[in-house]
């Protein structure tokens, strides 16, 4: 596993290369610019799997995993998508509906390779671990990535549990059955059975 002195790439109305790491400087604007697509091939690919991170204007706001030009992809597409007609709230997912609007508001956006060199294997928990941390520090919402379910604080686990919980004594009968099967899943079974036991006699 490999960390190297962060790749950094900032797209904008004017590109230059700073130094030999692949670092660039520019400020953002809305419309396209064909020096960027230029320079994106020019710079150092990281090596097998990678770790990235974007910040938008200095804000970190997505981690993600990918190999060859992957952390570039985001901004190509936000690019493309300022060439034509297009409602931002029709946009989706909800990272590319931000990024989007980041960039029609003039923000700075930043690309950086966190760590490179490793398996997908190594890069799926590596990115797991990221995102792990900025939920544990409480910074969910940061973020605009879709955290996956099985991330959570010991206070969110807990509150989902009682909400499982209350569901699982639900007149819905789907409900009650979804519930069940979440805590069933969860390794909460006998507190699901108790609960529904408890919600058929209250019933009856």
């Amino acid at each position: 596993m490999t960390q190297p002195e962060p790749h950094r790439r900032r797209a904008g109305e004017r590109t230059r290369a700073i130094s030999d790491s692949a670092r660039i400087s520019s400020k953002m604007r809305t419309k396209p610019h064909s020096s960027l697509k230029l320079l994106e091939e020019q710079l150092p690919l990281p090596k097998r799997s990678y770790i990235y991170a974007i910040h938008v204007d200095g804000v970190l706001r997505y981690i993600g995993k990918g190999t060859n030009g992957r952390m570039y992809d985001h901004m190509k597409e936000v690019r493309q998508r300022l060439t034509r007609k297009f409602k931002l709230k029709n946009v989706s997912p909800l990272f590319q509906r931000k990024l989007t609007e980041a960039v029609m508001k003039g923000a700075v956006i930043e690309e950086i390779v966190l760590a490179h060199n490793l398996t997908s294997k190594q890069a799926y928990k590596l990115e797991h671990r990221h995102l792990e941390r900025l939920v544990y520090a409480g910074n969910r919402k940061q973020v605009w990535n879709a955290i996956p379910p099985s991330i959570y604080t010991p206070q969110e686990y807990q509150a989902y549990i009682q909400k499982l919980t209350k569901n699982a004594t639900s007149k819905d009968r789907w409900t009650r059955l979804i519930a069940r099967m979440q805590l069933i899943r969860l390794g909460r079974h006998e507190t699901s059975d108790k609960t529904l036991q408890r919600g058929v006699s209250s019933r009856r």
